[in-house]
């Protein structure tokens, strides 16, 4: 008997503690887990925004219309807006916590709301909690402290560019039809068409050919061309300068010698580039205009590679499903290639024989892949040691492609097309690629 007396007096000392721990958690969460409270008063009445930052600023409604004060750009109505809603949308729940505890004594992040009604709300953005699902918000008008979902939060722009109209230009990407540099040095030409058969540039996987500083059109760097036209989208003045300059020569905007023209279907726009405004922007206009602004060095980078970088560096890729015949003749040595597509297959064949379809694919990589090796310089077209042939079916009829190989130097080749030639490329490679076709028949 005294034993079950025993066991049942440690039975119930077990569940005192137990629920004196339940309780202790509980009131340990309890201010995590209150009723969640929306921290803007009345989002239709906010008059006022702003930021204080080491780059604050200050937006304020006047007449129904935003204007970031000490800024000469417009503001963009419909941007500070969406700002507005989502701020309006903070909403957190109560926690009782120290200020110092939470990074909420001298906050480096905080923005002031105003009401019409004179009114403010003093929202200070602390750290995050533990488990990095939320930041903890004092509004200082009341002291309290909320934890603040992170997502509301972040989504909030507290960069001044937000609410400035800076992009500069209004047309898509897919109306831009041409894009020429100057940048001092050479002039580059980017174009989204050439003048040569789909055929013959179905290989090009950008859509886009340099053309200047070279003779021909060329195929184009996809991650290149990917950030240039991305560019486009989204280059904008980092802040404007002089609405109407008259003194261009302090800008270094009266003698540009960088210069980036945009043409579209139905414009053509000259922006030039001056001296440098800071260690992070250039001072830049448009032509006919004199409104000087700043763009920053990152959206002027996409422009500011040499003519190498945006070449993909491939002599000549011409896809084996489009060709009709390969010819390659060398001196006392001749093949030629009689290609018959059928859907998905061919049938290759020479000297009367058929040859394997994955040998002679193999074969042709060595000739698709020959990489540039430098632009030919002071060369004039003779006899070619060397000449490769392509004839291409097109849609209305058939193109011959020939690229003539004549000596360049002890290591190289300079490649003509049209009697013309734009680079050369190492004699090693060549050779290997004669040997990979030499050996398609024994």
């Amino acid at each position: 008997m005294k034993k079950v007396s025993k066991n049942i007096a440690i039975l119930t000392l077990i569940i005192a503690v137990l629920i004196g721990l339940y309780y202790v958690i509980g009131r340990d969460n309890q201010s995590e887990t209150t009723q969640s409270i929306q921290l803007i008063n009345d989002p239709d009445a906010i008059v006022g925004l702003t930021i204080h930052s080491e780059q604050g600023f200050s937006v304020v409604k006047t007449d129904q219309i935003w204007q970031v004060e000490e800024r000469s750009e417009a503001t963009h109505q419909e941007r500070t807006t969406e700002a507005i809603e989502r701020l309006s949308g903070w909403e957190g729940e109560a926690v009782e916590l120290q200020r110092r505890d939470v990074g909420l004594d001298f906050p480096s992040l905080s923005l002031t709301v105003s009401y019409q009604n004179g009114e403010e709300n003093r929202l200070m953005i602390g750290q995050l909690n533990n488990t990095g699902t939320g930041y903890y918000i004092e509004d200082r008008s009341n002291q309290g402290i909320y934890l603040v979902d992170r997502a509301l939060v972040e989504a909030f722009p507290f960069h001044v560019q937000t609410y400035l109209d800076t992009q500069l230009f209004s047309w898509q990407t897919d109306r831009l039809q041409e894009i020429n540099i100057f940048n001092g040095i050479e002039e580059i030409s980017l174009h989204r068409n050439s003048p040569y058969p789909e055929e013959e540039t179905r290989a090009n996987i950008t859509g886009w050919f340099i053309n200047k500083p070279y003779t021909h059109f060329h195929h184009t760097t996809y991650s290149i061309m990917e950030v240039v036209l991305q560019a486009t989208q989204i280059i904008a003045m980092d802040e404007l300068v002089e609405e109407n300059a008259t003194d261009l020569s302090k800008y270094g905007l009266d003698d540009s010698n960088f210069t980036i023209s945009f043409i579209t279907d139905d414009s053509e726009e000259l922006l030039l580039i001056g001296s440098p405004a800071t260690q992070n922007s250039y001072y830049a206009m448009f032509a006919g205009s004199n409104r000087v602004f700043t763009i920053t060095n990152d959206q002027l980078e996409p422009f500011s590679y040499q003519s190498a970088q945006y070449h993909d560096g491939y002599l000549k890729i011409i896809p084996l499903d489009v060709m009709d015949s390969l010819e390659i003749s060398s001196g006392d040595y001749e093949l030629v290639i009689s290609i018959e597509n059928e859907g998905e297959s061919a049938l290759f064949t020479a000297n009367n024989q058929e040859l394997s379809d994955s040998e002679v694919r193999e074969a042709y990589k060595s000739l698709a892949g020959l990489r540039v090796d430098g632009v030919a310089e002071d060369i004039a077209y003779q006899d070619p040691d060397l000449t490769v042939t392509y004839q291409v079916g097109t849609e209305n009829n058939t193109k011959q492609i020939t690229l003539d190989f004549i000596s360049y130097d002890d290591e190289h080749y300079a490649v003509f097309m049209d009697a013309q030639s734009d680079f050369i490329v190492e004699k090693q490679a060549v050779n290997q690629m004669l040997i990979e076709f030499e050996t398609l028949i024994p």
